[in-house]
This record gives structure tokens, C-alpha cells and sequence, in this order.
């Protein structure tokens, strides 16, 4: 399996489905955690290749900032009641308490450094995971015995 960007090409045996399109099973990703696309493409000699791209789209965005949901919070805890003001604003009960949870008690200018945390963690994380995949990469090229 090779990586390059945010592509990850797979070769071996290929099951379709009825229409054609590439089968493709969990156990074939080797512990990918994102959504995937895939697309059959031919190459020399005959040998079918599949391509397995994965989505920008990982999580769906929140319609509010993390500015907004502050002053959602402060205006509840000047008062207003949390059912008026989900009702007013358009998100749920459960919504609201959940923001409370990750948010109360904090200033916009901590919101934001969470936002940069979460952010560099995220790349991090990413960074990690293509450093493992390429040491398995070099002890499969190498045959090296786990």
C-alpha cells in the first residue's frame, strides 16, 4: 500500500458488485478511520488497481462559532431561560448542554486558543500516522518479521 497526499493505492484481488464498482472491506483499509471514495482504473498489463481517496468532508460544521455559542452561554447565565433561548437560536436543549460542558466558564480569547489546540493536535495526529505508515512500509519493503 503506498500513500501519497491523501490518496492511498491498494492492489491485489478485486470484487465487484453488481454495477461494476469495487468492493472494498474494512480489513482491506488496514485500520483507516475516514470515510472513503474509491474508483477502479485499469493499468498495463491488465492488472486492476484501486484508488481510495479520502473525503475533505470529515465532520459536518456547526452553523454557530465558538463566539456565538459563548454568548449563548452568557446569555443564559444572565438569565434567560434555556428553553427560550434554544428556541429562539434554533438548537436543542441537549445542544446547549453539551456547549455548556465544552465551554462554560470561558472567555472568547480561551475559545479560540481551544480552537488552535485542537487544531495542531489534529495535525499532529496525522503526522504520527503517516510516520507508522511509512515504518510499515520499510519493514514490509525490507521483510522484516514482526
Amino acid at each position: 500500500m503506498a500513500v501519497i497526499g491523501k490518496t492511498m493505492a491498494m492492489t491485489g484481488t478485486v470484487e465487484f458488485d453488481q454495477k461494476r464498482r469495487p468492493r472494498l472491506y474494512a480489513a482491506d483499509l488496514e485500520h483507516c478511520h475516514f470515510r472513503c471514495e474509491s474508483t477502479l482504473q485499469e493499468t498495463r498489463g491488465g492488472s486492476r488497481h484501486v484508488d481510495v481517496q479520502s473525503l475533505d468532508s470529515g465532520m459536518r460544521k456547526s452553523r454557530f462559532t465558538d463566539e456565538q455559542v459563548i454568548g449563548f452561554l452568557k446569555q443564559a447565565e444572565a438569565g434567560m431561560s434555556v428553553g427560550e433561548l434554544c428556541r429562539m437560536q434554533g438548537f436543542s436543549d441537549a445542544t446547549f448542554y453539551k456547549w455548556r460542558a465544552k465551554f462554560g466558564g470561558m472567555q472568547v480569547e480561551e475559545a479560540k486558543r481551544l480552537r488552535e489546540l485542537e487544531a495542531e493536535n489534529g495535525r499532529l495526529k496525522k503526522l504520527l500516522a503517516e510516520a507508522h505508515l511509512d515504518i510499515e512500509a520499510l519493514k514490509v519493503g525490507f521483510g522484516v518479521k514482526r
